[in-house]
């Protein structure tokens, strides 16, 4: 343990939960043991049955829920139950056609089950994190379906990030033709949700039985038990029932409040036991240990732990367990483990063999120490925020300790580079990753991939922990896309703010770290390619159509499409290739084909794919086709250039900017080039900027200009200022975007 930690309150303990008679060790370092009053029982709930681990008796009894609505003719039936270890669902949906045509992340779109679980039963749902909402460690939202993979379950709300994506052996479906039914059971073990059955008083669930089919193929039926299990997860609108008596061998014990956030906090433990007899918690520190009666008397123990007196040495964390170490839980000191991080970090800094890796690590503590320190603003009104700070925290330390402390793995692409830098906007300290070419040359031009990513966890540390974090041990595997791992090229992945839809704020992000890797890297500018999917590919459109001269190629996948076409914004893509690729069965599908009718109808011609049976999903033979589509273009000015300013912030491509007269619509420019005479004609702009050297037209020598029918220059390529005064030679831009005059 690094000695310059400062001195904690923490003990790391072994509590272990023994039945009486246990005999008393040595006493030190005594816990301090508070009884929690409990609340009072309310009206009387249905209850989750408890039985044993192979016992399946309990599905022939009377149903937890029967669901059924006349419109339909599809029903179902459901049981709950609870083992030590696991909780059980057995539900049988009656229906004609009960079959899951999309896969993955996308059966929810599909005939199945959506289940939303609150098991602690303390609503502390409110929402999917990625929109705002809060969740607890006990919450969450699952979809069960048969389908093309079989029987599939996939979580799609979850607290934690580890706990998002497909969930193995969890469900078994057997589907009945003869009967016309589809069997669900479901086993789910209780530490996923970080809890124990019986531990708390109430638990909470909604289930919703998906009929895609009910009726004709666009028409879809919801069959409800509870609500609020579907897309946001608001588990205040769940079912609330109540535990039967658990078996005489029962115990449980889990920890409520598992960070003590300063000196003196108290740790919140629950712990349920089989009978009332008198129980003890024996601690062991040090070789020694010691005994407490665990206060209460009932099925039901809530208690506060706090060790005391202060550790010098800053240990970690107070370990409690019911038994093997497979069984702990842990009661952790945040201020530790984000000193850990930190201290080891500048531990690779004296001795790291390049400035980009320097950087790279500087940038990763100068994200964790400003993501620390909102924390401490925001942490007593939202603690799920709170710890899944401190958790991404630990898996960056863990990463850290491995082959992300380490310049290799960079060079060899396992890992990729983290560079944040303060935003000329508004301040903010923002970030990219970024990920290097196979055989890297620093002097040498390599292509450039930007990518876009999708909506998620709009968590700053988000990113970085699923990049840097954990270990390459067994079993990890660092999510990359097709896309990171050509490495032809660079490839750079913005932040873009989280979830801002690339607009404004987001979008000046994504420009700014553009800016940063040209500032810092060797860029070929004429094979610039930006992509991406879902609200990515959203904003490849709202970007790569207002910035049309900075890319050879673009790809949309999936895109979120919000202009209104009457703009006419698809214009401006004439120059530029366009790729397009979405599946039949997403819900984005709408989006895409209107933004298909309008590129037609602005007279471009996009690549489109349209794939069969795929719902919201991104799959690697997609990126890979796109990838080799995109290589296979480079940029080059146009002969003829047209051009629509609908923001103030883009005001023109190739050199040619708008000034807009606010009283009247958009301003458009139409420019043709013929060796070097330029003809500009343009409507709503009351001046015009046009350089025609090598930042703007690529024009050498001398040149002539004529706009809406007039010549107004002709000599030297030059930066120009056009007006209805004529033309005037610059140093420097006279105009910002927003059209004031710079004098």
């Amino acid at each position: 343990m690094n000695s310059r930690l400062p001195a904690t309150w923490f003990l790391r303990t072994c509590l272990c939960l023994l039945l009486p008679g246990s005999v008393a060790l040595a006493q030190q370092n005594p816990l301090h043991i508070t009884e929690i009053p409990r609340p009072a029982p309310g009206k009387a709930l249905p209850r989750v049955a408890w039985v044993a681990e192979n016992d399946r008796s309990w599905q022939e009894g009377k149903p937890t829920f029967t669901l059924n609505d006349e419109k339909i003719a599809t029903s179902a039936r459901g049981w709950l139950a609870t083992t030590n270890e696991h909780l059980l669902l057995h539900v049988v949906v009656h229906d004609e056609n009960h079959y899951c045509d999309v896969q993955d992340n996308d059966i929810w779109n599909g005939d199945g089950l959506q289940i939303g679980f609150d098991v602690r039963g303390d609503s502390t749902g409110t929402g999917r994190k990625d929109r705002g909402g809060v969740q607890g460690p006990d919450d969450a939202a699952i979809a069960f379906a048969l389908g093309k993979k079989g029987p599939q379950a996939w979580v799609h709300g979850a607290s934690r990030d580890e706990q998002q994506g497909e969930l193995k052996n969890a469900v078994r479906i057997v589907r009945n033709d003869k009967r016309r039914t589809t069997t669900y059971d479901i086993t789910l073990p209780w530490r996923w949700f970080a809890s124990a059955p019986g531990v708390y008083p109430y638990f909470r669930c909604a289930v919703q039985v998906n009929d895609m089919d009910a009726g004709n193929p666009k028409t879809t039926y919801k069959l409800l038990y509870g609500d609020g299990a579907g897309g946001n997860l608001r588990t205040f609108l769940f079912k609330k029932l109540a535990y039967a008596p658990p078996p005489a061998d029962y115990n449980g014990l889990v920890v409520a409040a598992s960070e003590a956030w300063q000196p003196g906090d108290l740790a919140e433990v629950r712990y349920a036991v089989a009978t009332r007899t008198p129980a003890v918690l024996t601690a062991r520190m040090s070789g020694a240990g010691q005994t407490h009666p665990v206060p209460g008397d009932g099925q039901l123990r809530v208690f506060a732990v706090k060790a005391a007196p202060a550790s010098p040495t800053g240990y970690d964390w107070l370990t409690l367990h019911t038994g093997g170490p497979a069984d702990s839980v842990q009661i952790k000191n945040p201020d530790v483990i984000v000193s850990r991080l930190t201290a080891r970090l500048d531990s690779l800094l004296p001795a790291s063999p390049h400035p980009l890796f320097s950087r790279h690590l500087k940038s990763v503590k100068s994200l964790v120490m400003n993501e620390w320190a909102a924390l401490q603003l925001y942490k007593a009104e939202h603690l799920p925020g709170a710890r899944e700070t401190l958790r991404f925290v630990e898996h960056l330390a863990d990463g850290f300790a491995g082959d992300a402390g380490r310049w290799d793995a960079y060079l060899d692409g396992r890992r990729s580079l983290f560079f944040a830098y303060m935003s000329g906007h508004d301040r903010h300290l923002s970030y990219y990753m970024f990920t290097l070419p196979d055989g890297w040359a620093p002097e040498k031009k390599y292509p450039l991939l930007v990518e876009l990513h999708g909506s998620g966890n709009p968590n700053p540390l988000s990113g970085p922990a699923s990049q840097l974090g954990n270990g390459s041990g067994p079993g990890y595997k660092i999510p990359k896309t097709d896309f990171q791992l050509d490495r032809t090229g660079y490839h750079l992945y913005p932040f873009g703010r989280g979830n801002t839809g690339y607009l404004d704020i987001g979008e000046i992000d994504v420009m700014e770290a553009l800016g940063d890797v040209h500032r810092n890297f060797a860029v070929d500018e004429d094979r610039r390619y930006l992509f991406g999917f879902s609200m990515g590919g959203g904003g490849t459109w709202n970007i790569g159509a207002r910035t049309p001269d900075q890319w050879a190629a673009i790809a949309i996948f999936a895109g979120v499409y919000r202009d209104a076409p009457g703009k006419k914004v698809a214009a401006n893509l004439k120059n530029t290739p366009v790729w397009m690729w979405c599946g039949d069965k997403d819900f984005l599908y709408p989006h895409m084909q209107r933004l298909e009718k309008e590129m037609k109808e602005c007279g471009l011609a996009p690549v489109v794919t349209y794939q069969p049976d795929i719902g919201h999903s991104f799959d690697g033979e997609a990126q890979r086709k796109a990838l080799k589509w995109l290589q296979g273009h480079v940029r080059r000015r146009p002969d003829t250039i047209s051009f629509v300013a609908d923001t103030e912030e883009h005001p023109g491509v190739w050199g040619i900017r708008l000034v807009k007269d606010y009283r009247q619509g958009l301003p458009s420019f139409t420019c043709t080039i013929a060796g070097n005479r330029v003809t500009i004609s343009s409507t709503n702009a009351t001046a015009l900027e046009v350089n025609l050297g090598e930042k703007g037209l690529g024009l050498r020598g001398d040149a002539v200009v004529v706009w809406n029918g007039k010549e107004v220059y002709s000599g030297a390529v030059a930066l120009l200022s056009l007006s209805e005064k004529g033309a005037v030679k610059r140093e420097r831009p006279a105009y910002w975007f927003d059209g004031v005059a710079m004098e």
